[in-house]
């Protein structure tokens, strides 16, 4: 009888330990049948920092649900909320938080790494992660200008035959004449050749703005986390 059920003890513990190291259920080195199935939840904690993350995994892999993968954080007067991509491998965990949803012209993302102990009751995991907030865009532009003028003007102008002349160089010109008499009587006979301008004037303005736009980094959180699997069930 003693003989009996040694061999049932025997049989028993060989099929566990074949199960434990072979295909699903028991995965990603969990003891469980289940695997690591179930629902897991951290809390977060750092500098001006505080909130929780969650992710969930059925069959082997993360779900898909938005509910069970998501963060919640309270990072310098503001609550923070995206998705968690989350891996498991053996006795380690890492991930990513995607980019928030727009707060005040602010976002937030990060990621996280720890280890996990597959052999507790809980799974319970723990690490480090950073979050990075981005303190929206600013307008970046360049600009360039240039001015240039030309201009030129001339005139000449003559008398002739007892008249007298000026000429000025420039915009405009004038030519005048004066009439004498001879001893004869007769009236002099004046020559007048009026004066010609001519002037010409070129300018050219341009002007060449660009705009870009550049993200300012405001600050990154650095944080420490801690969880446990809260459910074997998925959500």
């Amino acid at each position: 009888m003693k003989t009996a059920c040694s061999l049932l003890v025997l049989i028993a513990s060989a099929t566990y330990a074949s199960a434990s190291a072979g295909p699903p259920p028991f995965t990603n080195g969990s003891p469980l049948v289940s695997g690591v199935d179930g629902s897991y939840q951290a809390t977060v904690r750092g500098k001006n920092l505080s909130g929780i993350f969650r992710f969930s995994y059925t069959s082997g892999n993360q779900t898909v649900t938005d509910i069970g993968n998501s963060y919640a954080i309270f990072a310098d007067g503001q609550c923070y909320t995206g998705d968690v991509h989350a891996a498991i491998n053996t006795d380690t965990v890492g991930g990513v938080f995607d980019t928030s949803d727009t707060e005040n012209g602010n976002t937030a993302s990060g990621f996280f790494n720890g280890s996990m102990d597959q052999n507790s009751a809980y799974a319970s995991f723990s690490g480090e992660g950073a979050l990075t907030l981005v303190n929206g865009t600013t307008n970046f532009g360049n600009s360039t200008s240039s001015a240039s003028s030309f201009s030129d003007g001339s005139a000449v102008g003559n008398a002739a035959t007892d008249g007298t002349g000026s000429t000025t160089t420039g915009d405009t010109a004038s030519s005048t004449a004066v009439t004498t008499v001879d001893a004869g009587g007769s009236s002099g006979s004046p020559v007048v050749d009026s004066g010609s301008a001519a002037s010409s004037t070129e300018a050219a303005d341009s002007f060449e703005a660009t705009t870009s736009k550049v993200p300012v980094i405001f600050v990154t959180r650095d944080f420490t986390f801690s969880g446990v699997r809260n459910s074997m069930n998925s959500q």
